[in-house]
């Protein structure tokens, strides 16, 4: 990628969650265990090959932010995609200015990539939540207790609903897709995979949103994060863009 903005050093990027109070860029930044300084590493080690393609402007969490970074990585590392950014992505993309759009854009497909953490939910939200989903489901989905996990619900809707709003203002066109990649860092310990399948199927069946092409997940520790990826069976675009 075209190195276009200098970008500071990952302990400066660090230290603006820190002061947000965040434990996790805490201990990223001054703990001596084993965890926090394998997770360090592993950040560091992404930061120094693929900073180019990370925003710096503050998100709203560290997790966020490194929802951004591990799927950066996953995408150009492991699978091997040529990536653009908002800084880079000026042909792909019919925004005003670089600050509104996905977080990447795919080079190779009609596809684009939207980035966040998953929070746990609060037992108020729950309520809400779960009187909304109830209030969407058809009787034979609540007999068979669709949707039995609720916490990946709210994620995955908001941005489907970012990217149908990108497609009406004319952002990005009509005829692309969209992956929502998520960050289970915080809640991945109360789900198992097959939960977090699942759960996403049920998503999909649930609700219309043929313009997500599917899910990608993040999971484990930061050092090992372990991916999953969900296809989102009302997606019209049928080629299989990810390597097993």
């Amino acid at each position: 990628m075209t190195q276009l903005k200098k970008r500071p050093k990952i302990k400066s990027v660090l230290k603006r969650y820190n002061h947000k109070g965040c434990d996790t860029s805490k201990g990223l930044l001054r703990s001596k265990s084993h965890n926090y300084s394998k997770g360090r590493e592993f950040i560091e080690e992404i930061w120094d090959k693929y900073a180019y393609y990370f925003e710096t402007h503050m998100k709203a969490s560290f997790y966020d932010f490194y929802a951004e970074m591990v799927t950066g990585y996953f995408l150009a590392e492991k699978q091997g995609f040529e990536l653009h950014n908002k800084d880079t992505m000026g042909n792909y993309t019919n925004a005003q200015d670089n600050k509104h759009g996905p977080d990447f854009k795919i080079a190779e497909e009609p596809i684009w990539v939207e980035c966040i953490s998953v929070e746990d939910i609060a037992d108020e939200d729950r309520i809400e939540r779960t009187l909304e989903l109830d209030s969407l489901l058809n009787d034979e989905q609540r007999r068979i207790g669709k949707m039995k996990d609720l916490s990946l619900m709210n994620p995955v809707r908001a941005k489907s609903k970012k990217f149908r709003k990108y497609i009406e203002e004319n952002i990005v066109s009509q005829d692309d897709y969209c992956v929502i990649s998520l960050s289970l860092h915080k809640v991945a310990h109360k789900m198992s995979r097959g939960q977090i399948k699942n759960c996403l199927k049920d998503i999909f069946e649930v609700f219309e949103m043929e313009e997500i092409y599917g899910v990608l997940c993040f999971y484990g520790d930061f050092e090992q994060s372990r991916s999953l990826f969900v296809k989102n069976p009302n997606n019209k675009h049928k080629n299989a863009i990810f390597k097993p």
